[in-house]
């Protein structure tokens, strides 16, 4: 279970990476009220690394860790789907 958990983080990393690129490349109007979704999921993500540490420690996942992991999955999904709806109000080369 613990190493799977571990390749969970590595795909929510991925998935925070690819909301701020995919946040880049929405109109200006709309970017800026993205960004401040993702700041605080990538404060999430934070906390969630350094609790990573803890759950090494002692080798078993711990809760806050589990509550974490689940606010950043809530927050991504949220901002994933936000993006798709920006993106079909985008006027132009939809």
């Amino acid at each position: 279970m613990y190493n799977t958990s571990m390749e969970s983080d590595s795909t929510l990393k991925t998935r925070l990476d690819n909301v701020f690129f995919q946040i880049i490349q929405i109109p200006p109007a709309m970017r800026e009220d993205m960004r401040r979704l993702w700041r605080p999921a990538r404060a999430v993500w934070t906390d969630l690394d350094q609790e990573l540490v803890e759950c090494r420690r002692l080798n078993k996942p711990t809760a806050r860790y589990q509550d974490l992991k689940q606010d950043l999955q809530n927050r991504l999904d949220l901002m994933e789907q936000y993006i798709t709806f920006a993106t079909l109000l985008t006027p132009g080369d939809n």
